[in-house]
């Protein structure tokens, strides 16, 4: 693991949302938006969005 941080390779999990969707999210949240029915939209779930 340790050589596989040093060449910078991600471990773990990828992620599910790309940065455009998560500031896409932030602005509709920020705006009035309910975070469950974002979280239907996107096809995740409210703890995914939260982490978000």
């Amino acid at each position: 693991m340790a050589q596989a941080q040093k060449k910078g390779t991600r471990i773990g999990r990828g992620r599910v949302l790309k940065d455009e969707q998560i500031q896409e999210i932030l602005c509709r949240v920020a705006g009035g938006a309910v975070k469950s029915s974002l979280a239907k939209e996107y096809k995740i779930s409210r703890q995914t969005l939260y982490a978000a």
